[in-house]
């Protein structure tokens, strides 16, 4: 995005340049509106770099989460096609380069091998930070997405969830949950099968010390979350404190 604009900056300038050989006061105003976008280019690119706090997700913690997950989204779609869609938030709480990480490291892992199957992507609508999708958002989507499959939520999931889908339904998906914000608002979904598994941050590690680690994905996995299955749902809500 970045660069979209930057161009343009610098044309400008260019075309300051060359009036100026002709007419000088209209040479340098272009010159001068070049140099103040410049000016604010910076100051964008600056403020992204230090306020970004969360939304700027480091390509590898997106490939140590996706090493695990597109594992277990593989397992549970054996002999199965159609299209995986990757449900993300909105822009405010996920920018672009964020989105990007998470979905360029799930195909690359998940599609070598499976020309059966597809890779769709969708935004959820603004929302309070922090909100999980509800049951209406998520049914929309996928009216949205032709044979969807199963849904990977990067945004977490609202507990209403098993309320509009049923295990095994004919029609569908089957989900499955990172929840970036260590809730436990899946628990009851989970064990009864709706969700498939929910990943969460572990709860005694700092991301931002972790953020960018040398490693093994697999082994950068474990540092960073852990994975709830109906089978460890309640010991793994007991760890996040019930939130």
């Amino acid at each position: 995005m970045y660069f979209l604009f930057l161009l343009p900056v610098l044309a400008l300038a260019g075309i300051g340049i060359l009036v100026r050989r002709r007419a000088e006061l209209w040479g340098n105003i272009l010159i001068g509106v070049a140099c103040a976008g410049c000016v604010g280019l910076i100051v964008w690119q600056a403020r992204e770099t230090v306020f970004a706090g969360d939304n700027r997700i480091p390509p590898q913690d997106a490939i140590a989460l996706n090493s695990v997950l597109t594992g277990v989204v593989q397992q549970e779609l054996r002999g199965r096609g159609g299209a995986v869609l990757l449900v993300f938030p909105d822009e405010k709480v996920l920018k672009e380069e964020a989105l990007e990480n998470y979905r360029n490291s799930f195909r690359g892992i998940f599609l070598r091998g499976h020309p059966e199957l597809s890779v769709e992507t969708a935004r959820l609508k603004p929302a309070a930070k922090g909100a999980s999708p509800t049951a209406a958002e998520l049914k929309t989507l996928i009216s949205q997405t032709p044979k969807v499959i199963a849904v990977v939520s990067y945004a977490g999931v609202a507990s209403d969830i098993d309320q509009a889908f049923a295990v095994g339904a004919a029609g569908d998906p089957l989900f499955f949950v990172f929840d970036p914000q260590g809730t436990t608002s899946w628990l009851g979904a989970l064990k009864r099968g709706v969700v498939r598994c929910v990943i969460v941050p572990r709860p005694d590690v700092d991301p931002a010390a972790q953020a960018g680690m040398a490693g093994m994905p697999a082994e950068n996995f474990g540092k960073l979350y852990m994975m709830a299955t109906p089978g460890n749902a309640d010991q793994i809500a007991a760890r996040l404190g019930g939130k």
